[in-house]
């Protein structure tokens, strides 16, 4: 049987992650952990940083809809997970057959999904989410909304295990002096208070995202919902040094060409890039159907054998080329991309004029994910691993 190796791959450094998830730890005290996996896991892999997370001792996780809930079921995860997002009455049967957890998020949401629920003869745990700021999903944090979630709770097919908040700009590139996040959590605090006047409590309360863990003590709550941090990338650059934190993931590919070219060559589509003098030139196995961004073409910084190489022209679907005039390089070595060896994810984001999180969600399905522990591989994962 042959193994055909991946051409391009994201390392998952599995001891970074567990570090970082015990630094997390030390850091909310008493607070439960709700482990955000939503997006493949950052676009680590859900499964086996799912299952490292749970045999870690995570309290809860947390995913965008239902079909990442039920992913994480089918990988053995046992603990509570709460789907941040929408899921559509029809499937309360499959949200109780699984024991998942829904957020409640407007009057109309609610009062749909209780009735079928009721209908269903199934009852359905629930997480109430209030808008303090974000203008995404929840209800305003006002006192006056106390009387439309009380309707929605008044259908004991709801049960009331958890509310919450997001915070908009926890971090301090947004909200420098605090004042803002501080005002939204207090307008939280006094519609839950409300609540409880009226009888609805709930047992756990959540407010606390990544920058809030770093920065906002005050936020921990009952739970905290570490996502961004999880992987090792700090939420904003002004809490970079907030947390004792290992980057999880390292990006990179082969290098399948090293050529020479002559003063004048082009290079790429579109021909915006014309060597000045003559060069050595590399062709790198991936491209923007791989998750390297297109925004990068003659922006990029790719590092070879410890040497920065720029990117020279448009990045293609599948490939780039850099200038490895000052790299001693040969087809077969490593490209990185991003990560341990190579830049950083930040800087890899800013020069694409954008943020670690879309980075790291962005790594593409053909991207295998080698999984390694102490340094040492232990489990390739990827829809294109072929034997022959």
């Amino acid at each position: 049987m042959i193994r055909i190796p991946p051409r391009c791959r994201a390392e998952i450094d599995l001891t970074a992650l567990e570090c970082n998830y015990k630094e997390i730890r030390k850091q909310i005290g008493n607070a439960k952990l709700i482990a955000v996996v939503k997006s493949n896991a950052y676009g680590h892999g859900a499964r086996l940083v799912s299952q490292r997370l749970a045999a870690l001792g995570t309290d809860l996780f947390a995913v965008a809809e239902l079909r990442e809930a039920l992913e994480l079921r089918s990988f053995g995860i046992t603990q509570p997970i709460l789907i941040l997002g929408a899921t559509a009455p029809q499937y309360v049967d499959v949200l109780a057959q699984h024991d998942l957890l829904q957020t409640v998020y407007s009057e109309e949401y609610g009062l749909s999904l209780g009735k079928a629920a009721q209908r269903a003869g199934v009852s359905i745990g629930c997480h109430l989410k209030i808008d303090a700021g974000m203008g995404r999903l929840g209800f305003r944090a006002e006192r006056s909304s106390a009387d439309a979630i009380a309707r929605v709770f008044s259908n004991p097919a709801l049960r009331r295990e958890g509310v919450y908040m997001h915070f908009p700009s926890a971090d301090l590139d947004g909200d420098p002096d605090g004042s803002i996040t501080r005002r939204q959590f207090d307008a939280f605090t006094a519609l839950t208070d409300e609540l409880a006047r009226r009888g609805l409590t709930f047992a756990m309360h959540h407010a606390g995202n990544s920058a809030a863990i770093l920065s906002k003590e005050y936020a921990h709550l009952d739970a905290v919902r570490a996502g961004i941090i999880l992987y090792g990338c700090p939420p904003a650059q002004s809490l970079a040094q907030a947390m004792q934190y290992h980057p999880v993931m390292r990006f990179c590919a082969d290098i399948t060409l090293v050529k020479e070219v002559q003063a004048g060559d082009t290079v790429s589509y579109g021909m915006t890039f014309r060597a000045p003098k003559p060069m050595r030139i590399a062709t790198v196995a991936v491209g923007y159907a791989d998750g390297y961004f297109r925004s990068l073409s003659s922006k990029g910084i790719v590092t070879v054998n410890g040497k920065r190489c720029p990117v020279l022209g448009r990045v293609c679907m599948d490939q780039l080329m850099i200038d490895v005039t000052d790299a001693d390089c040969k087809a077969g070595d490593t490209a990185v991309l991003f990560g341990e060896g190579g830049i950083s994810c930040e800087e890899y984001a800013a020069l694409a004029d954008t943020v670690n999180y879309e980075v790291i969600c962005s790594i593409g399905h053909r991207v295998a994910r080698m999984y390694l522990q102490t340094g040492e591989p232990i489990e390739t994962e990827s829809y294109l691993n072929c034997t022959l």
